[in-house]
């Protein structure tokens, strides 16, 4: 006779990738993609010391990149779905307080000290200094610092900065006499 011959499904879990996406990160790598098994509990990756976004400050990682998904830290548990995933950096914009300083200026307004994001745009001076033209802000107050023009984009290393007017005297007014052929050089009023 024919003898009965059980057999036996052998199930294998899919395996599913997750990958890590530096979301506009302008320094190092982010950590390697790995497939991991269905239901199986990992912990999200730290991020890399190299890892950065120039002006922002890491933040953890989210499903998704416009930071509206989940947010994971480093070493929070995740269980494997059953479907690929990434996790994005999610990046928050430094913010500084930046001093507007008339260094002198007899009349006018300097704009108002204010908290203000990476890579805002200088504020135009509305500043009079008597024999003297408004040249740029500038990070020293004796002009020899970075000068930016208004409208420029300030960029900030880590800290907050203070911005002093830069100040040239005018140009000297010649003036000529009509009866006298010598010439007089003086300031202008």
């Amino acid at each position: 006779g024919a003898a009965n011959i059980r057999l036996y499904a052998q199930w294998q879990a899919n395996k599913y990738t997750v990958t890590y996406d530096g979301n506009g990160n302008t320094d190092g790598d982010v950590p390697a993609a790995e497939k991991y098994e269905y239901k199986k509990v990992i912990s999200v990756e730290n991020k890399p010391d190299s890892l950065g976004k120039r002006g922002f400050t890491f933040r953890g990682w989210n499903t998704s990149s416009d930071g509206s998904g989940d947010t994971l830290m480093p070493g929070d548990s995740m269980e494997i779905g059953h479907e690929d995933i990434t996790l994005y950096a999610l990046w928050e914009i430094n913010r500084y307080w930046v001093k507007y300083d008339g260094n002198g200026n007899d009349s006018g307004s300097v704009p108002d000290s204010a908290e203000y994001d990476y890579g805002s745009k200088i504020m135009d001076a509305n500043l009079k200094k008597q024999d003297y033209f408004f040249v740029e802000w500038n990070t020293a107050s004796d002009g020899s610092g970075s000068g930016y023009l208004p409208g420029d984009t300030l960029v900030l290393g880590v800290s907050n900065t203070t911005l002093y007017a830069k100040w040239r005297m005018n140009p000297p007014e010649i003036q000529a006499h009509p009866r006298d052929t010598s010439v007089i050089a003086g300031n202008r009023v």
